[in-house]
């Protein structure tokens, strides 16, 4: 009998341990990418990008890479405000919304300026 209650103990733990391991696997966020360019299509590294949530007013920053890609950090879904700079350059908004489990395009062409 103790042989059973052992391995019935066992069954339930092994149970538990995938709905936890279940729940952790679930995407409540989502994210946004793209690319930065200058209005002659070549990309810009070390943009700046600002990324405002519109209901909370929470901001993220990032920067480009070497070849202008940017990745936002996970963000809750709501609509955003992406503001991209870089010196030399002016100031490009683009309004976007992050749905869960997604990657939500915001590409930019920045124009030279003050």
């Amino acid at each position: 009998m103790k042989a059973l209650g052992r391995v019935t103990l066992l069954f339930w733990l092994l149970v538990l341990g995938s709905i936890a391991a279940l729940q952790a696997q679930i995407v409540e966020t989502g994210a946004i990418t793209g690319v930065v360019r200058d209005n002659s299509g070549a990309v810009i590294a070390n943009a700046q990008v600002h990324i405002r949530n519109a209901a909370t007013g929470l901001t993220s920053n990032t920067v480009t890479d070497s070849e202008g890609i940017y990745v936002s950090p996970p963000l809750n879904p709501g609509d955003y405000t992406v503001e991209f700079e870089a010196s030399g350059f002016g100031k490009v908004q683009e309004q976007v919304r992050v749905e869960v489990g997604q990657r939500t395009s915001a590409d930019a062409a920045l124009v030279v300026g003050s």
